[in-house]
């Protein structure tokens, strides 16, 4: 019986992971109510191509989708890798088209607080590329927005790597700074 359950929760997170990839991330959601402290999404820069995905004042969260874009002439062969704050859920990436990251996770576990989701790396970076976050939403335990949080966020379209954006789906506004990645 607990090979079965095991089985369906695993088919049930590549599904939902799929359909994260698949559907996510047009920033068309409706509008749940925000606060100061709403959850965020960033990119910390680490050196030599190395970029951070933090996930900031999350609460309950079981499922992120986010798209990264990232300056094509300049960077590539990006990897995605899972971060610790995220241990035990199930992450897929998909770094197919030049320019844009797609990035799902999902968890029967929820979390909270402040951490590294994933990291991204770049087999190769020339010059001053660049890395942000263009979207992104945050799924509760319940499958619906995050709570008091927005439930998606839309940065900068093509902040640095240094960039931080967040955005409020009650009032479709965003905002965020960046600064320019070091040469490698």
């Amino acid at each position: 019986m607990g090979k079965i359950v095991t089985r369906i929760r695993s088919v049930l997170m590549a599904v939902g992971a799929a359909c994260l990839l698949a559907a996510c991330g047009s920033g068309d959601s409706a509008p749940t109510s925000g606060n100061q402290t709403a959850s965020h999404l960033s990119i910390v820069p680490s050196g030599n191509g190395i970029y951070v995905i933090r996930g900031d004042n999350l609460s309950d969260t079981a499922g992120i989708e986010l798209t990264l874009s990232y300056d094509k002439a300049n960077m590539s062969s990006p990897t995605v890798t899972q971060g610790t704050f995220i241990s035990g859920a199930m992450l897929v990436a998909n770094t197919l088209t030049p320019g844009t990251i797609r990035i799902a996770m999902i968890s029967n576990r929820a979390f909270s607080g402040s951490g590294p989701i994933a990291t991204v790396s770049f087999a190769t970076v020339t010059g001053a590329g660049t890395i942000g976050i263009s979207s992104y939403s945050i799924i509760n335990s319940n499958g619906t927005g995050a709570g008091p949080s927005p439930d998606t966020g839309t940065g900068p379209s093509l902040p640095s790597s240094n960039g931080t954006g967040t955005g409020n789906a009650s009032t479709g506004s965003a905002s965020g700074s960046s600064t320019s990645a070091p040469p490698h």
